[in-house]
């Protein structure tokens, strides 16, 4: 049988050998019900551990996590004499969830050599780095650096990187730093080599919206930024980040970049980059591009916007025609209430 949720009201009067039964059919079918009272701490699912000591591997780690997010030692000592999955599983988890107490009890438990320095560095836990360090014996670690700049935290980064912990170079970490924003470690990583310089730093920041980050690359490094940068920043809508690239950009063909920003209804950027457009073409500036797109995309705003810098008249054909193909009904019916009036007649 399979647990109604409907049920689970009644749930705790059942007799526990039932109770059991219902565990081995949830996990077969839905798993909510058992994820819940786990999640819940309650007893019933405890008691299992002193009756049935075998479980499935999912609801063992799924009890192991719960211990360890929640730093219950007397969980975990319970845990430990009735269910043990693979010892460095537990161990990984707890670096990695686990406050330095239960850390550090696991490891009096298992007696285990050999940790996860990634699971402590990417938790950005300098206490959790210095252990593991000081307590692995005979391992070769690679790419820590790496995984202690996305941990965040710039006191992890400088013991990873003096320590010679691992094999990475900062010739990739600062990307990293670059992609999720951390100015600190990107400053960092410049201060103690501005010469590891790489296209995807620039990129990274630029195409994630980190103002600060560009800025920095742009007043300090040697990177440059790729056509890749500019076609995400206009995806997303970034206008004060394009503006700082525009003029270092110095390419006039725009109009791949203006369609990105109308598809994506960004009409600020629409305007900066016709603007600009307008500027390296002597006042040229085609709206044809930007017209049919927005028509496709059913970008109104933006139409609207075209509309109010040309003759609406002039391009009425490639409006309704455009909008008729696309099915962009909303976009006839504005453009028909808006200049049928006066001596503008749309309709026949």
């Amino acid at each position: 049988m399979f647990f109604n949720h409907e049920l689970s009201d009644n749930y705790k009067t059942l007799p526990f050998e039932l109770k059991y039964q219902i565990i081995n059919d949830v996990y077969k079918g839905n798993t909510r019900l058992l994820l819940d009272a786990i999640n819940k701490k309650e007893n019933w699912v405890f008691h299992k551990l002193d009756v049935f000591p075998i479980m499935s591997n999912v609801v063992g780690l799924q009890l192991w996590e719960l211990a360890i997010k929640t730093n219950d030692i007397k969980l975990v000592n319970k845990l430990y004499k009735n269910y043990v999955i693979r010892p460095l599983d537990i161990q990984s988890i707890a670096i990695k969830y686990g406050n330095m107490n239960t850390i550090l009890r696991i490891h009096e438990l298992f007696k285990i050599t050999c940790h996860n320095i990634s699971s402590a560095v990417l938790s950005g836990c300098i206490d959790k780095v210095i252990w593991v360090h000081k307590n692995t014996e005979g391992t070769s670690w690679r790419d820590i650096l790496l995984d202690a700049v996305e941990g965040g935290n710039l006191e992890v980064v400088k013991y990873v990187y003096y320590n010679k912990i691992g094999t990475s170079s900062a010739f990739n970490a600062i990307s990293i730093a670059a992609n999720i924003g951390n100015l600190e470690i990107v400053k960092w990583l410049h201060l103690i080599n501005p010469k590891h310089c790489s296209d995807g730093a620039f990129d990274l920041a630029a195409s994630n919206g980190h103002i600060d980050v560009v800025k920095f690359v742009l007043e300090n490094r040697k990177e440059k930024f790729t056509i890749d940068a500019i076609n995400k920043v206009s995806e997303k809508g970034y206008t004060n980040i394009m503006k700082l690239l525009l003029p270092r950009w110095g390419d006039t063909r725009i109009n791949s970049v203006i369609k990105i920003a109308v598809e994506n209804g960004h009409l600020e950027m629409v305007k900066l980059l016709y603007n600009y457009n307008m500027k390296q073409n002597n006042g040229f500036s085609t709206l044809y591009i930007p017209i049919m797109n927005a028509i496709k995309t059913g970008q109104l705003e933006i139409i609207k916007w075209i509309c109010s810098i040309s003759d609406p008249i002039a391009i009425r054909d490639e409006i309704i025609n455009s909008a008729t193909r696309y099915r962009q009904f909303h976009i006839l019916e504005w453009y028909d209430n808006t200049f049928k009036s006066d001596n503008t007649t749309l309709k026949k």
